[in-house]
């Protein structure tokens, strides 16, 4: 948007700043069967704008009215509708279809005519992901819900203020083989290549809720004002099926007759020995495989561990107030935003990622690294005023 990429736009649902607190980006999602209005600034926009050098996404969900409205949908696909692989990458698994359900509803109305209105939406989906592995073609699959709701108060106090509170939520979780997930940035054995498919399984749970309330008034003809408040909870959590293994991943491999060959250990360390110049050898363990006739393949995953375990939490909690003023011809606009972001990421001890690369009848040379037991805690916190 503007030439900024996504991390630098600003996203805002329902007055909520639903930016990823964390690394940017968008960090909620909304069916847009919930929305009322969407508004998007490219430039040049007011000052009660901000925190971003690219774009604005605001978006408007629903309101209930006099008059009752409601709405009924649903979409589906099935996997037969889709066309299954014919080109396999090199490395990572390959999409082989997928099967989905998208049902819902909505309904708005008054609790009170001319003062109390209402607006629900639920819309659970469910989707089934198929893959092929690498290198063996092995079928594997997950599993995606997403039960989004969103819900809206609108109450007109009087001539001159009207107070709205909503809240929506978008809580995802995927069960299952994990591989199109946020994992590939941080795991390479997320493709289904080795001797355990417990190493590829597990569960990530994503997204969050999301509450606003706001107060419209109009404190005389030319002095009108808007107070608004937020909070953004967001989740990236990964809950490994295999925790009590270590990961142990070969950077390379050699397959031969459908199989891969097992490395052959020598036994001869290199690890924190000085050369002639001082300087300390990493090189490790020197191990190797007699590859004749056999096939070079990449990431190679031994044994049921996933290696990694995260809770990460992704909090905003914001205040608003902004004024307009109309003198003859001017517009005066003036505020004050108050917000704090607070970012953490717990991973679980004991668990250790092996990295041994094994090219084709050569000698190794990498160091296997473990991380040390522990609880390690990373913290992100940021507060500002504008």
């Amino acid at each position: 948007m503007a030439g900024a990429s996504g991390p630098e736009n600003n996203y805002i649902l329902d007055g909520v700043n639903t930016t990823d607190p964390a690394f940017g980006g968008s960090g909620a999602n909304l069916p847009f069967e919930f929305v009322q209005e969407v508004e998007i600034k490219t430039g040049a926009y007011g000052a009660e704008y901000g925190k971003a050098t690219g774009g604005i996404f605001n978006v408007i969900t629903k309101s209930g009215s006099n008059e009752f409205h409601g709405d009924i949908f649903g979409y589906g696909t099935t996997k037969g509708l889709v066309r299954s692989v014919n080109n396999f990458p090199f490395t990572g698994s390959a999409a082989n279809g997928f099967s989905e359900t998208d049902i819902g509803g909505d309904i708005g109305g008054p609790i009170m005519k001319d003062k109390l209105w209402f607006f629900g939406a639920f819309n659970p989906q469910r989707r089934s992901n198929f893959f092929l592995t690498q290198t063996f073609h092995a079928p594997v699959e997950n599993k995606v819900t997403i039960p989004f709701y969103a819900g809206k108060i609108t109450w007109a106090l009087n001539g001159k203020n009207t107070l709205t509170g909503s809240t929506f939520g978008d809580y995802t979780k995927a069960e299952g083989f994990l591989a199109t997930y946020s994992l590939a940035n941080v795991l390479t054995n997320v493709n289904g290549f080795g001797d355990n498919v417990d190493a590829f399984l597990g569960t990530q749970e994503s997204g969050g809720q999301n509450y606003a309330i706001r107060l419209n008034s109009t404190i005389r003809n030319n002095f009108i004002a808007e107070f608004s408040g937020g909070l953004h909870f967001q989740r990236n959590n990964v809950i490994p099926n295999g925790v009590a293994q270590p990961l142990i991943l070969d950077n390379f491999a050699v397959l031969r007759n459908g199989s891969v060959l097992t490395p052959v250990q020598t036994g001869v360390d290199f690890q924190n020995v000085a050369n002639a110049n001082g300087v300390v050898n990493t090189t490790g363990q020197i191990d190797f495989v007699d590859g004749r006739g056999g096939s070079l393949q990449r990431n190679f995953s031994r044994g049921p561990g996933f290696g990694l375990y995260t809770a990460q939490d992704r909090n905003r909690y914001e205040f608003n107030a902004h004024m307009q003023n109309i003198a003859g011809k001017h517009t005066i606009k003036w505020g004050f935003e108050w917000f704090t972001n607070n970012a953490s990421c717990v991973l679980a001890p004991g668990h250790r990622q092996v990295r041994r690369p094994r090219p084709v009848r050569s000698t190794l040379s990498l160091e296997d690294r473990d991380v040390p037991a522990g609880r390690g805690r990373s913290p992100r916190r940021r507060s500002g005023t504008r």
